[in-house]
C-alpha cells in the first residue's frame, strides 16, 4: 500500500475569511445566557400576569352577585319576603338551568348560590360566588358574597382580611 504525502508550501499568512462567515451560530455561553434571561422575565411576569387573570375572572362573580342581589330586590316589590330558590327570580341570565341550590356563572368559574331569610323582622338576602375550577388556585379571594340586610348592602369575601381587594377597592 502506498501512501501519498502531500506538502503544502506557506507563503506569509494564511488569508482570513471575511468577517461575516467567521461566525456561523451562537456559542453555548450565548444561549445559557438568553435562556436565564428569559427565565428571569417570565420568573417575574407570570405571577404578576395570573392575578391581571384572577381580577378580571372575579369581575364575573361580582356581576353575578349583582345579578341576583337586583333580581331578588325586584322579586320583594311584588312579594312580601326575598325569593328563596334562583328559579323564581325572573331576569337572571343563567349560563346552567336554574336549580333551587345554585348555577354556574358563564365561564363556570364560580357557583352562585343564595340564601334568604323570611322568617325573622328583618328581611335578607345574601349571594355567594365560590370560586370552581382554575379559580381555586385564587388564594386571595376563594368565595365573594354579597348581602342585604335590612337595606344595608355588605361585601364580604373568604379570607375576609382581602374583601376591598377582592371586590376592586
Amino acid at each position: 500500500m502506498a501512501y501519498v504525502q502531500i506538502r503544502f508550501q506557506h507563503h506569509g499568512s494564511l488569508p482570513s475569511a471575511p468577517a461575516h462567515a467567521r461566525h456561523h451560530g451562537w456559542t453555548l455561553v450565548e444561549l445559557m445566557l438568553v435562556v436565564a434571561v428569559v427565565g428571569t422575565l417570565a420568573m417575574v411576569a407570570l405571577p404578576s400576569w395570573q392575578a391581571q387573570v384572577h381580577k378580571v375572572r372575579r369581575m364575573e362573580a361580582i356581576e353575578a352577585l349583582h345579578h341576583v342581589s337586583l333580581a331578588q330586590e325586584r322579586w320583594r316589590a311584588s312579594h312580601p319576603s326575598y325569593a328563596d330558590n334562583l328559579g323564581s327570580l325572573n331576569g337572571l341570565a343563567l349560563a346552567t338551568a336554574p336549580s333551587t341550590a345554585s348555577f354556574l356563572t358563564a365561564s363556570g368559574h364560580y357557583r352562585v348560590s343564595i340564601q334568604t331569610d323570611a322568617s325573622s323582622a328583618r328581611h335578607r338576602h345574601a349571594a355567594t360566588a365560590t370560586a370552581q375550577g382554575a379559580m381555586t388556585n385564587d388564594t386571595l379571594c376563594r368565595s365573594l358574597s354579597l348581602s342585604v340586610d335590612a337595606g344595608v348592602t355588605a361585601q364580604g369575601a373568604v379570607p375576609a382580611v382581602n374583601t376591598q381587594r377582592c371586590w376592586g377597592r
